[in-house]
Parts: C-alpha cells; structure tokens; sequence
C-alpha cells in the first residue's frame, strides 16, 4: 500500500515523504476527516517509537465535520500522562487548504475566555500525483514559528522522525481501510452458511481452533464460567467454546447451549459432543436475533467471533439480553479493523491484482461489522446492556507450519479455489507466486505468523 518513507530534519522542521498506492484525492479525503487522526497521530499503537512522556496522545475529534477550506477550526480530544488533568483538548485552525494537494493548521488551545491561542507551531501535509495511480505525500511539523513561551515549556521537536514516519505508515492503513470500504453492495460476496463455505469451517474445524486458540483463552479469561451456572454460545460454530463452556459449569448441574445458523457447523457441533461423552452441552440450529431463549434463562452469553454477522446487532443483542438472568454477564471476541488484520489482507493483496478481484466492500453484517468500538460500546447500551469494557486483542494467528502448508490451506477455501480457477493458469501461476512469497516473508522457525486485532467486549445485563 505504500513504500518506504524517508525524513528530514532541518532546525526548525521535521519532514517525512512516503508513497501511498491511492489517487491523491482518496489520501485528501482521508486527511479532511478529523475522525482519522487518532488513528493517524495516535502514539498509543505499538510500534510507535516516541517517548510518551514527551507528546500528547490524539483521543479523537470533537468536532467530526469534514474540512472544507482555510479558516475552519476543529478541536480534538488529548490525554498526556504529566497534564494536570491527563485529558485535555487542543483547537486547530486550518492555514491551508488545497484539495488533492496541500492541507495545513496549526494547533493552540483556549484560554479561559474562550480565545483561542497559538503557539506557532504546524502541520502541513503536501501530496502529489505519482505513477500508478500513486501519491507521494510530505508530511512536515514546522515549529520555526513558535513563541519563546512555547519554547520555554516545550522541548522542540517534542518527537523525532520516527513519530512523523509511524503517521504516515498509520495514514496508509488508514487509506486502505478507507479503499476497503468503497463500492457498492453488489460487489460484497455474503457467506452462505449452508454452502461449500460453512462445510470448508466444518470439515477443518480442529485447524481454526488451533488458529483461535490465544482468542478462546482470553474469552473464557473474561467470562470467568464457574460450576452451576448455564451459558449460551452466540455463533457457536462447530462447538468446540461450547463443549469448553459445559465442562467449567458441569459440576453443580450447570449446562451450555450452542446456537449457530449453520446446519453444517451444528451437525459437527453434536458430533463432536457425543465422541467426548459431554452431557452437559445443546445444540440448536436458529438466528439469535428472533430465537425464543426464555425468559431469564442464562448467566453468561459467550461468542468467539460469532456476533459480527447478524443483520440488525440491537435486536440480536436485545434478544439476548431478553435470556438473560439480572445480572448476568455478556463475553465476547470481535475483529477489529480489517487493515489491521494480515490474516485477511496478506492473501488479498497478493491475489487481487492477478485474479481481478473487486476491492473489498464492508458489509454491516460482515467480519468486520463490529469493529468500532464506539458503536460496540452504543449498541450494546441500546440494547439494554451495561458496564460495557472493550479491550483490545493482539493475537498473532499460526496459519501455517511453512510458507506451502499456508498456501495449501488457502487455496483450498472454496471461493478462493473458484476464484483461482477462473483467473486461467498464467494467472493463477502468478498470483500463487506472490502469496507464497507473502508467507514466506512472515515465515519463522515455528511458521508462518501474521498480525491479528481484535476486541474483547465484556458487558453485564442491566
């Protein structure tokens, strides 16, 4: 998505350049959203190199209109561990504004008076058409402006180069979830779980556990089962949280039951609880957003990576709060954004441009529909949910002992199979080409490894 980035720094300037595979105008429009900077400016992200001590935390906007010209102000929202406060805002005013070519403010905060004041410092980011449909963006802190009382307080540059290169890695992520996410409806591909798909889970249900396995043991470290009690597993797949559900509940009569829209996956689940001799676990084929649960049935609802794909999230949840016991509690693991998921974008990025894939479009029932926290956070109280946690997961998944048993198991998903055989052999030569070379890159002694993020969401029924 972008190349190496390069910097500079002169005694009043920093600069980092890098190239972004998107047009100019999708890197502006990302760049006019203040809701993008956290994610762009943040410092929290792991592989940022800058001393926290010495730099503000970007929270997110306060005021979420799109910039539209020189002049407009939008405030954001801080948090820096030495401000009496720790939370604090900050007021920007745009200097320049140029679509699809420059974009500049400079950064203050408002007095007691509600005068807003200016240190003298800015940032300009400056893109320009590149080859490929490419753009080659500069972004610059200038600080040669600044006041002797900002001086005074603030050891300039409060960074180095690094903060300035991790933005604008973090603005290619960005970008590409922003790509991600245009097209239109007719060109996402929904699961059909009761097709060739949902069998391909069923039939290597052992493998995504192996996968999962970091995920379920944080799961069931936050839902905490205890002897007695009765769980519900939301899109309990092939059943295997479920079967571990019931043995933590089993003494004290306690049981767990699976639900899952997939008759495939159910099949498996009951096949897999009667060679393990469980008599504690059920399972049922139905749609938790209209399921008749009963009425305070359960004391904990749990899903590993169940609860992205219903239709209406509110009425499912509802409907799941509806089971619940007072008090009862809600666990589950969601994936966050898609750009930072490999497992999702190492086997698309290698594939597209050879098999003539569509981009990618986000689907409100998709993998990804839950993966803003803050609508996690609102849907979950609509629905009559509370002391809502959401925690980030970093789990890097195994998925593969070697670069060709990654292949292998990739290939042999069905709509990747289909899409291989449609591309012709030239084609479908290459593009197994570059998704070896993908794994390999990421190949150590113990396999292949890539990046995952995720949230684990506890709640308790209001």
């Amino acid at each position: 998505m972008g190349a190496d980035n390069r910097s500079l720094t002169t005694a009043d300037t920093l600069t980092a350049t890098r190239r972004i595979l998107a047009p100019p105008e999708t890197v502006f429009a990302v760049l006019a959203d203040p809701r993008t900077h956290a994610d762009i400016h943040g410092t929290d992200r792991v592989d940022e190199a800058v001393d926290a001590g010495r730099i503000g935390r970007v929270e997110g906007a306060l005021d979420t209109e799109r910039v539209t010209g020189a002049g407009q102000r939008f405030r954001m929202a801080m948090y820096h561990e030495q401000h009496p406060n720790k939370t604090y805002e900050t007021i920007n005013e745009v200097l320049t504004y140029q679509p699809s070519s420059a974009l500049a403010w400079r950064t203050g905060y408002l007095d007691d008076h509600g005068v807003a004041q200016f240190g003298g410092w800015l940032w300009q980011y400056d893109l320009a058409p590149a080859d490929g449909n490419a753009t080659d963006i500069t972004l610059t802190y200038d600080w040669s402006g600044a006041t002797q009382q900002a001086r005074d307080i603030i050891d300039f540059p409060p960074f180095g180069p690094d903060h300035l290169r991790n933005s604008l890695a973090h603005l290619v992520d960005v970008v590409r979830a922003t790509n991600d996410s245009v097209g239109s409806a007719a060109e996402a591909r929904p699961i059909d779980w009761s097709g060739p798909t949902a069998r391909f889970w069923a039939d290597h249900d052992d493998r995504y556990d192996d996968l999962l396995a970091g995920h379920g043991d944080a799961l069931f470290a936050a839902a905490a089962p205890v002897p007695g009690e009765h769980v519900l597993d939301i899109g309990c797949g092939c059943g295997s949280t479920t079967l571990r559900a019931a043995a933590a509940v089993a003494s004290g009569a306690g049981s767990a039951l699976g639900v899952d829209i997939s008759q495939a996956m159910i099949d498996k689940a009951r096949s897999r609880a009667t060679e393990s001799g469980t008599g504690h676990a059920r399972f049922q084929v139905g749609d938790l957003q209209t399921a008749d649960l009963g009425r305070a049935t359960f004391d904990l609802a749990i899903s590993r990576f169940g609860v992205m794909f219903f239709g209406d999230h509110a009425a499912a949840f509802a409907n799941v709060r509806s089971a619940m016991r007072p008090g009862g509690r809600l666990a589950f693991v969601c994936w966050a954004e898609r750009a930072r998921n490999e497992h999702w974008t190492v086997p698309f990025d290698a594939l597209a441009p050879h098999l003539g894939l569509p981009r990618l479009v986000a689907r409100p029932n998709g993998p990804f529909a839950l993966a803003d926290p803050a609508y996690v956070e609102m849907t979950l109280a609509r629905a009559g949910w509370r002391d809502v946690v959401v925690s980030e997961l970093r789990e890097p998944l195994r998925v593969g002992s070697d670069a060709d048993d990654a292949v292998a198991f990739e290939i042999s998903d069905p709509e990747t199979a289909e899409d291989l055989a449609s591309a012709g052999p030239a084609a479908a030569a290459r593009a197994l080409a570059d998704l070896r070379a993908a794994f390999a890159a990421r190949e150590r002694p113990d396999g292949v490894w890539l990046a995952a993020a995720a949230w684990l969401v506890s709640a308790v029924a209001d």
